[in-house]
This record gives structure tokens, sequence and C-alpha cells, in this order.
């Protein structure tokens, strides 16, 4: 793009839009930040429509970013989006964190802030509430219970501003750390979104003037097919003429013959002169309204054809190009005439085989000076004649070398030769043929073939006489654009999902859809490094190497472990390109029960140096090269960033619900679980069991064997407690020494029944051998009636108060008896 993107931000995100804007990602991205004055709930964007309105006199790409107060920032009357492109989401918050954080931290009512906000906190209020600080307080303390701030790591000393504020509001507070991750991948995004509609455009334009241009060549042949036919010089110009006033529309068009232009010199560097000395192709008139453009067979000048008063100037161009092509086409239509007329007068003269066989050489003469290779072929395939032009096209030194080689043997396809007669047969002409041809040295080109049948008095075909075009860089050209605009959309449609709650099984699916598209392969495979092991977890399959292993159900897990191309990628953390993998030294070959491998490209995916996945095809339709390599490493890009978070919040889901030592849940996953236990038996009329316990002589065992025998004594108690209870009963550790169950699918069982369980559970536990002392809790164990509906903290009292009752019946016993090994 010659002109770079504006982005147009709120004043609020202002320090986070300067930490991204030195990344590579937006090199090309110009920020502009507007003061927003704003209470959380409205906004008001200072200075917008005058912004707009520079931006659009200045003829500047530029986007508004932001959240819902951009569609009332421009008042009454049409909005931003009615003359300008925003990227917009509901809420501001949602450019810094997730959705999904969002609705966490709204469901428990609180009150989200931006660092930026924040910091000018003091002037929001000042411009909404001047001197009534008591209203601005209520204001905000009417629907929410704490503050929490999505801090982006930017602003120092913010935590001190965030507790004057919530002290302000007499609100407790909180801190997301955010990080500028989420803000960076939401602004590109934005700019893959705005760069791919820019492009395809862009694209729609060039489709447009090709098929602009496509419709005036195909015309212009069909007219001058019309004329070549000519019999005198006059009958070929004045049709020549016709073709340009019908295809160029210009006011005027005129033919000037050579003999004509010799009995005049013209002026020195007038259009005329430029073409007649400098031998030019064209030249414009003085207003550029009209050119000159010379007919010449070879270096032979046969006059010159002026067109003026063109119909549209922004045709110009192309209409100076189409010009030019039919004035070279032009010349062939004169020396046919020049030479029907030849043949006509040297039949009056001699005998009729001297007189065509003048005609021969005048048209052979003719095919030269033609952009185009032009041929003719007997229906057999016999070449019998060619121009130099396209023996160069198809690699040979001369013609007489090219008309030694059948035609058809040239054809890449037979199906396309097929086609080609078959037309030929039905129309009698065949028009821009787009087919593969094979060149002397065995590369394939593309061509635009378009030929006609020449038949005898009877109907009989004599030959085929033809043009060839090399179009090869065009369909280079046009394959490239195409590619390039699949890995925008894939790259688009993978990082959009990013910001979704996407699990790595679909994350992986989607990868593999993609990868696939992309390098034309039917094989593929992506997968994710277990955190524990280490060792790739296959996460989405191709049909074929599903269908492998469904045979091989013993190889599934460990398939890739036995490859030495795998384990080289997966050990050095890099790429691997080989479209002959059997040369390739860290190959190692296929076990037997393998499909081959013809080509093959594997790309680690990596966070900070560590493996977290692998994505990998293999087979493809043609070889692999840089740009399906480059493709396939920014998608395994994206896949490493889902991994690692999908592992991060794993993580800290783990360390929210779950006690360390133990792994059974903690004070805040029960009191979590539980809560929905309870209102389920409220629906289902269920009751529940609650069991609160004390491992008996904790302190004891701390001070008498140290504190590792009493880490291993709470881990114990753990396991005795999962011993006696299902798995879909809920156990947790909610102190130091205190455990809590809620028994929920309890059946039939009654209070006396769970506790003989418990007994049993321990007591095989203290049957072990090798055991220093007895394991022994105290415990207290109450009903829950959902006629009766309680808090879940109401059952753990009355549960502590049995339990102590239990405590008092042991006293006067030790509380761990000793067992000597």
């Amino acid at each position: 793009m010659s002109q770079g993107l504006t982005l147009v931000v709120c004043s609020n995100l202002d320090r986070e839009v300067k930490a991204v804007s030195g990344l590579p990602e937006f090199r090309d991205i110009h920020f502009l930040s507007l003061e927003v004055g704003c209470d959380l709930v409205e906004a008001k964007w200072s200075g917008l429509a005058e912004t707009v309105q520079s931006l659009q006199e200045g003829k500047l790409p530029f986007c508004l970013v932001g959240a819902f107060c951009l569609t009332q920032a421009a008042g009454p009357g049409p909005g931003p989006k009615s003359f300008c492109q925003t990227a917009q989401k509901s809420q501001c918050l949602e450019w810094v964190v997730e959705k999904d954080v969002l609705d966490y931290y709204l469901r428990q009512e609180s009150l989200l802030l931006l660092p930026g906000w924040l910091r000018n906190r003091e002037h929001h209020m000042d411009s909404l509430w001047p001197s009534e600080r008591k209203r601005a307080a209520a204001f905000f303390r009417e629907s929410a219970k704490k503050v929490v701030l999505l801090d982006t790591g930017l602003y120092p000393k913010i935590e001190s501003e965030l507790r004057d504020f919530a002290k302000f509001l007499r609100f407790p507070h909180e801190i997301y750390f955010a990080g500028l991750g989420h803000f960076k991948l939401s602004l590109v995004e934005t700019l893959h979104a705005w760069r791919i509609e820019q492009e395809r455009d862009d694209l729609e334009g060039r489709v447009a003037t090709v098929r602009l241009q496509m419709e005036d060549y195909s015309r212009a042949g069909h007219l001058l097919n019309a004329v070549v036919h000519a019999q005198t010089e006059e009958e070929a110009r004045e049709g020549v003429l016709e073709v340009f006033r019908g295809v160029l529309s210009p006011q005027r068009a005129s033919y000037r013959s050579f003999e004509s232009l010799s009995e005049k010199p013209p002026a020195e560097d007038a259009p005329l002169d430029r073409i007649l000395s400098l031998n030019a192709d064209y030249a414009w008139q003085d207003d550029h309204n009209g050119f000159l453009l010379k007919v010449a067979s070879g270096r032979e000048i046969l006059g010159v054809i002026e067109v003026s008063g063109l119909a549209s100037p922004e045709r110009r161009e192309h209409d100076l190009n189409l010009g030019v092509t039919l004035a070279k086409l032009a010349a062939p239509v004169f020396m046919n005439a020049r030479a029907r007329q030849a043949l006509k007068e040297e039949k009056e003269r001699c005998q009729a085989a001297q007189a065509l066989s003048i005609a021969r050489e005048e048209k052979t003469r003719s095919f030269e000076g033609v952009p185009h290779g032009l041929y003719r072929t007997t229906p057999a395939g016999q070449i019998v004649d060619a121009n130099l032009t396209l023996a160069r096209i198809l690699g040979y030194p001369d013609t007489a070398s090219l008309m030694s080689v059948n035609a058809w043997d040239l054809h890449l396809n037979r199906s396309d030769r097929e086609n080609w007669k078959s037309m030929l047969e039905s129309t009698h002409f065949v028009e821009n043929f787009e087919t593969q041809l094979r060149r002397r040295d065995g590369t394939i080109i593309w061509v635009r073939d378009s030929c006609r049948d020449i038949k005898d008095r009877r109907g009989q075909t004599i030959f085929y006489e033809g043009s060839i075009e090399d179009i090869t860089k065009q369909k280079q050209l046009d394959s490239a654009a195409s590619w390039n605009l699949q890995l925008k959309v894939s790259l688009a449609d993978v990082s959009g999902r990013l910001l979704l709650p996407t699990t790595i099984e679909e994350m992986s699916e989607l990868v593999l859809e993609h990868v696939q598209r992309l390098s034309a392969s039917p094989t593929g495979f992506v997968g994710y490094a277990d955190r524990q092991t280490g060792r790739l977890v296959p996460a989405a399959l191709s049909p074929d190497v599903r269908e492998l292993l469904r045979l091989n159900p013993e190889k599934a897990g460990t398939a890739h472990e036995s490859s030495k191309i795998w384990r080289w990628v997966a050990e050095n953390k890099k790429p691997i390109l080989t479209n002959m993998p059997t040369l390739d030294p860290r190959f190692g070959g296929t076990p037997a029960w393998h499909f081959p491998v013809t080509q093959f490209l594997a790309v680690p995916a990596l966070m900070r140096d560590h493996l977290v996945g692998l994505v990998a095809v293999a087979n493809s339709e043609r070889p692999y090269s840089e740009r399906e390599l480059e493709g396939v490493q920014e998608l395994a890009g994206f896949y490493a960033i889902a991994v690692d978070r999908k592992r991060k919040e794993d993580e800290l889901r783990d360390m929210s619900l779950t006690d360390e030592l133990t792994g059974l849940n903690n004070r805040r996953g029960f009191f979590t679980l539980a809560d929905q236990q309870l209102k389920i038996a409220n629906r289902s009329k269920k009751e529940l069991f609650l069991l609160y316990a004390d491992l008996d002589g904790l302190k004891w065992i701390n001070d008498t064997l140290g504190h590792e025998e009493g880490d291993r004594a709470l881990i114990e108690t753990a396991a005795s407690l999962r011993d006696a209870f299902r798995e879909s009963d809920i156990i947790a550790r909610i102190g130091g020494d205190e455990f809590v169950v809620l028994a929920v699918d309890i059946g039939d069982m009654r209070p006396e029944i769970l506790a003989r369980r418990v007994r049993e559970a321990f007591a095989a536990r203290n049957a072990e051998p090798g055991r220093k002392f007895e394991l022994s809790i105290s415990y207290g164990i109450v009903s829950y009636n959902p006629e009766e509906p309680r808090l879940v903290q109401d059952l753990i009292n009355q549960a502590d108060k049995r339990m102590y009752e239990g405590k008092s019946a042991k006293r006067g016993r030790p509380a761990v008896r000793s067992i000597n090994p």
C-alpha cells in the first residue's frame, strides 16, 4: 500500500497504542488518539466529526477503533458508520481482555476499569459532576460491589490510584493483569480484516480491467477475422479502419500509406516524425487526445493509422495498448491484401502455379513481425508453416527444427488436444483456448490458442491456421495473487478463533483444514505436546492417516516417535521441507505398514522457544516451496498461541480450585461446587449428606515425626476419603487439618452406613505394613433436606458441632497412637 492506514482510537487506550505501535505488525499504521469524556456508561468523542472530515479530504484510508459509544459519537443524524469504516466491539474493555473474563467479573457485579480511564478519572468526573463528588460516587455505586482494574502493565503506581478510587467508593478492589497480548491480537485482527477487504477490492478492480481487455481483444479478433480476406489494399484499409472505429470509438480514424507520407516530410519532432525517424510503434498527439500508430511488416513500414478524439480519457492507456496490438495485426491484413492483389495481377501474366508460389511466399513473410506465434498445421499434426516467434516460444532455434515436430506431441494433456479438435470441428473456429504445451527442454508453459479451420471447395479441411500467445507469467501472477488472498483469509479465520472460547481439538481441526488447503496436501497432522510427558498428542488427522492408524491400532500412540524425521523436527525445533524424502538423510524411511511419503513439510509450534505442538503435511499435488513453508509457519504460530493459552487457563483454573498438597478441592472449589449441588438437590428433591472432619494429632505428628510426615498424613487422609466416597462426591481440604465431603448420590444410604465406610477405609490404610503411626479422624455427619433449604456454611457449622461431640468422647485417649515398625 502506498498510503498507510490511520487508526483513530480512544484516548483511554493511549499508552497501550504507543506500546504496540513500534511492533513490526504496525509499521505501516498511523495511530491517532482522540480525547474522550467517559463515565463508563456513555462517552463523548471530542472532535471526531472534524477528524473524519480531515482524513476524508486528504483521501487517507482510516478506521475508527472503539466500542458502542462510537455509534453515539456523532450525535443526531448519521453516525460514523455511515461515512467511514469502524472496528467496533460492544465495550472498550473487550479490546484488552477476553469476553469470558469480562462476563466472569460482571457476574460478580464488578466495576471494570481501564488504566487510562483510572489515571484521568478526576478529569472525567470534573467534566460530568463539577464540585459534586457525592453524586459521582452514587453513580458508580448503583450497579457494582467492587472495583476491578484490567491492568495492561503500562502505568506505574496505578495500584495506588486504584486504592484511592476504591476508598472513594468504599468498595473492595482487585487487579486482573491483562497484559498487551489480547490488545495486540485485537488490533492485528482489525488490520487483517481491513487489508483483506482492500485487497479484495483491488483484485475485483484488476479482474474487471482484465475482463474489459479480453472483451476488447475478443471483439477486435472477430472484426479482424471479417476483414482478413480483403481482396484489395483499399478494402483492407477500410476494413481495418472500421475495426478501429468499432473497438476504440474515436471521433476520427484515418490511414496514410508510406508512399503518401514520403511526398511531404513531416516537421521535426512532430508525432509523425517520431514514428518515421525513430521507428517508434506509436506517438501521442500533442493534446494527448489521440495517437499515431505504425503499421509495418518486419522492417518495412506500410503506413500510419491516426486516431483522434478518444471516447474516454480514463481509458487512454488501455486504448493505446489495444491500438498498438491492432496495428501489428493490421499489417498481415494489408500484406494479405497486397499478396492477393499481386497474385491476381500475376495470374493475368503468368501461369497459375507460378502465381500460387508467389502468394505463398508473400503469406509466409506476413507471419514475421507479429508479437504472437503463428502456425499452420494439417489435421494429422504436421506443421506446414510457422513464424520465428512461435519457435522461440517453444524453445526451438528456428522454424525448420520446430516444423520437424508433430504438433500433437507438444500438448501436455491429451484431453486438451481432443477438446480443441472437437470445438474446431463443430464451430470451425477456436478462440482464446488455454492449454499447456511442452517446450523443447521439457519445461511446461501456458498458452492461449486461437485457430480456424481452412477448407477447400468440397468442404474438406486443408489445414488449421492460428496464433499462440505465451501466458505463463500471467498464470503465475494470478496463481500467486489467489494463494496470497487465500493465506490472508486463513490467517484471519484462525486468528479470529483465538478470541473465542475454542478447545485445542477444535483449533487443531481448523489449522489442519487450512494448511491442507494452502499446500494442496491430502495428508496432514496437527498435534500438541503433553505437558507432563512431552509426547506429541494427535489432535487432528487427515482421513488417510486416521484409516492407517485404525488398521494399525498398536501404532496409534507412538507412530511419529519411531520416525527419524519427526524426532529431528521436535528435537531441533526447526522446520523441514523436502520434496524427495528418500534422498534426505533426516528421513530414515517408512515402516512396512506405512503408506509412501513423496513430499513432506513439518513445522514445530513454538512458544518462547519451547515445543508446544507440531503441524505437518505430506504428499502434495505439487512440490512444496518456500511459499507453503511460510504459510504453514504463520498458522503454526497461531496454533502455538492457542495451545499456550489453553494451558495457562487450565493452570489458573487448577490453582484457583485445587489444594496443591492433596489434589482435593480447596475451600473455594468446594463452596463453588457445593452451591451448585444444593441448587440441583432443591430442584430434584434429593437428600444429601455432609461430613466434616479433623485429622487427629496433626500437631503431634509435626512436632514428633517432622513436617514431612505431617504432609504425608494429610495426603493419606485425602486418599482414604477418596476410597470411602464415590467419584461424584465432592471432597475438599478447607483448612490445615480440616476436611469436608458432600455426598451427592446417596440413594438409600444412611449416616451410619456412611460412617462405617469411612472407618473401614482408614482401617485398611492403618493395616498397611511399615507405618509409624495410626491415622484417624474425628468427624460429624449431617443431612440436607431440600424441603428445608439451608446454606452450605450452616451445614458445615452443624457438622462441626457433631464432630466436636465425637472428639469429646475420645478424651482420655491419645490423639495419635504410635506404631512400632
